[in-house]
């Protein structure tokens, strides 16, 4: 190794810088703008934080289905800072943060296009500790960006409203866990969600996009059975898996399917939902509201809209919906916060030969390229549908860019959205080779950085990105998918 290497080896081992670096007083951030557009534009920002507060200079971010809708659907309003998702390292902490510090790397979610001042699709964002996580060593800033709202969405749904118990590494579950179906198994939210049940004990049955490919990824998951959720007959399927799991395996009686999660939400999926739980009864979990008529289906079916923005601790308005109204809720904030700081860690490395999340998979990528420049570009894709089971990701480099070049465009009805899209690399989920193949190969120095150095080679000298075709899953109307 030369004298040069062995410095910045030697540099990088150091542990994070404790003295907060400067922050701007303008940032630029992508903003929602009249008549459903969104542009990037220059902002006013405060680098003081509430004790229960740190701030993040974002790295890069993942995009959900309620960032579209807020910001070119009419969810939102016009002059707010769009987005959710999103990693980076951390420059303030407050007084009251214990798992994080600064120059941790880390990632997390906020309410996206409700606060004019703040949002992850920014340069720097303000996160509620309760809903961040350190980023593990061998995970990349987009892999760990593609995480928070859909990962904290199955946690909150499985362990607060279903009662599941919380995954307790290193010890291996045994399946003797209630019957649970996952409905949209293949989106961000059912993976994440398969995974916690598998983790809980729980015996799985996923109802998916009906493709070879999707169902032997479920498998892999953990699903004991898939069935198609374009079938006529799905929610009898899903009865009859249940029952097989009752005179097969040798295990005590159980109810049939107990629990259901609806990653769809539309009404014929979460119809379907309530008549595939069992014959004592059960409870439904959706991630819109429904009408009071649905709730009614079966009075022996509880069915109950769970809202990860609950995990911030305060009252919050969803899709400017009055019926969509929470109260504060203490309790999900506390359970967000141990979970964060406790349980993630301890799944992160457990296992952790299966994958840089340990026994938490990385959902398929698509890397999109341009930063917050294009982010526009993926939302506009997502409000087409034109998307399938990867989730889209853009890494957000550090040089700030001042300059007509950054404030022109950005919208997706603008001129400068007809510029040609530069292709995307889609990861295959959970592989190791997922962190080769970025538009950008700085972005080999986004891991652990006692091995980035041997590891930047791999993304300079020419080697190609492991790509997948992903199977499309229809667009689905859930908050984070």
């Amino acid at each position: 190794m030369s004298t040069m290497l062995r410095r910045i080896s030697s540099a990088t081992q150091r542990r994070p810088s404790t003295v907060p670096p400067p922050i701007p007083p303008v940032i630029h951030a992508l903003v929602s703008q009249p008549g459903n557009t969104v542009a990037v534009q220059d902002i006013p920002f405060e680098d003081e934080v509430a004790p229960h507060q740190v701030i993040i200079h974002v790295r890069a971010v993942g995009l959900n289905p309620t960032d579209w809708k807020y910001a070119l659907g009419d969810w939102g309003a016009p002059g707010f800072v769009v987005g959710c998702d999103a990693a980076g390292d951390v420059v303030r902490v407050g007084t009251d943060v214990h798992h994080l510090r600064v120059g941790d790397r880390a990632a997390g979610f906020t309410q996206g296009t409700t606060d004019a001042h703040n949002g992850a699709f920014a340069e720097y964002v303000r996160f509620d500790c309760a809903v961040v996580f350190r980023i593990p060593d061998l995970m990349k800033y987009d892999e760990a960006a593609s995480l928070p709202m859909s990962l904290m969405t199955a946690a909150q749904a499985l362990h607060m409203r279903f009662k599941l118990p919380v995954p307790n590494p290193p010890n291996p579950p045994a399946v003797n866990g209630p019957t649970i179906l996952i409905w949209g198994g293949s989106t961000s939210v059912g993976t994440h969600a398969i995974q916690l049940a598998r983790l809980a004990g729980a015996d799985v049955l996923a109802a998916a996009y009906p493709s070879k490919a999707a169902f032997e990824a479920l498998r892999e998951l953990g699903v004991r059975e898939c069935i198609d959720y374009q079938a006529k007959d799905a929610a009898h399927a899903i009865r009859h898996a249940a029952k097989a799991r009752e005179s097969t395996d040798g295990s005590p009686k159980k109810a049939g399917v107990q629990f259901a999660l609806d990653c769809v939400c539309d009404e014929r999926s979460t119809k379907a939902c309530i008549d595939a739980i069992g014959r004592r009864g059960g409870v439904v979990a959706t991630l819109l509201p429904v009408s009071e008529k649905i709730k009614r289906r079966r009075a022996d079916v509880r069915v109950e809209f769970t809202l990860v923005f609950s995990d911030l601790g305060h009252p919050v308005t969803f899709a400017n919906l009055p019926t969509a109204t929470l109260p504060a809720m203490p309790d999900d904030r506390a359970h967000a916060l141990a979970y964060v700081s406790t349980t993630l860690p301890a799944l992160f490395q457990w296992q952790k030969g299966g994958g840089v999340g340990g026994a938490v998979r990385i959902p398929a990528l698509k890397r999109m390229p341009g930063g917050l420049a294009r982010i526009a570009e993926g939302l506009e894709l997502m409000q087409r549908g034109e998307y399938g089971r990867e989730k889209l990701v853009y890494s957000c480099p550090r040089a700030r860019t001042r300059g007509a070049s950054l404030l022109a465009a950005i919208s997706p009805r603008s001129p400068a959205s007809t510029a040609p899209l530069a292709e995307a690399t889609v990861a295959t989920p959970g592989a190791g080779s997922a962190i080769v193949g970025d538009e950008n190969p700085a972005n080999a120095l986004e891991r652990n950085p006692t091995t980035a150095v041997e590891d930047a080679s791999a993304v300079t000298d020419g080697g190609s990105p492991t790509s997948a075709t992903v199977d499309e899953e229809p667009m689905h109307a859930s908050v984070a998918a």
